[in-house]
């Protein structure tokens, strides 16, 4: 299952979260200063972070937002042309 990996990746939801409400940290902070721990759990859950990180903005990206001419044509194109 190639295209399912992250549903496979992500053993305990939120975990990574609430380490960084822990130490009082923002996701970023957590980020960082998790990769530099010793604890091999916490270097995971951290790289894992980032790695969906990236991903989220991609897929932001990737969404084109609609121009007012392509607004305005697809609401022309939709109005009702009915006699009156």
């Amino acid at each position: 299952m190639p295209g399912k990996w992250i549903q496979n990746a992500i053993k305990k939801p939120g975990s990574f979260k609430s380490y960084a409400k822990k130490k009082n940290l923002g996701m970023r902070e957590a980020i960082a200063k998790g990769k530099k721990s010793k604890n091999p759990t916490t270097k995971r859950r951290a790289n894992l972070a980032e790695t969906l990180g990236k991903l989220r903005r991609k897929k932001k990206q990737t969404k084109k937002k609609e121009t007012m001419k392509e607004y305005m044509k697809r609401k022309n194109t939709q109005t009702y042309s009915g006699s009156v």
